[in-house]
């Protein structure tokens, strides 16, 4: 019982784990989808860094512009909702 509840207590921290830019960086270079990157952006606590020079490094490393607007969206507390199309 105790196994049991030390695994659902460590397997609640991990899901609510901080997300920073290199994480979104990692996803991105192992190629998951957008909206993957979206809804664990979403799912997340953030410690994003967003400065003109940090957005610059992002694209310059393939993150696409509206994961950029997701992490933005998170800094507020806000959850960027991506239209189904």
């Amino acid at each position: 019982m105790r196994t049991l509840l030390l695994t659902l207590l460590l397997s609640m921290m991990a899901f609510a784990a901080t997300m920073a830019n290199g994480d979104v960086v990692r996803m991105v270079r192992r190629g998951a989808s957008v909206v993957e990157i979206v809804n664990k952006i979403n799912d997340s606590e953030s410690r994003f860094s967003l400065t003109p020079e940090n957005i610059d490094a992002l694209t310059k490393q393939g993150v696409p512009e509206v994961v950029i607007r997701a992490m933005a969206a998170r800094q507020t507390g806000e959850k960027l909702q991506l239209s189904a199309t």
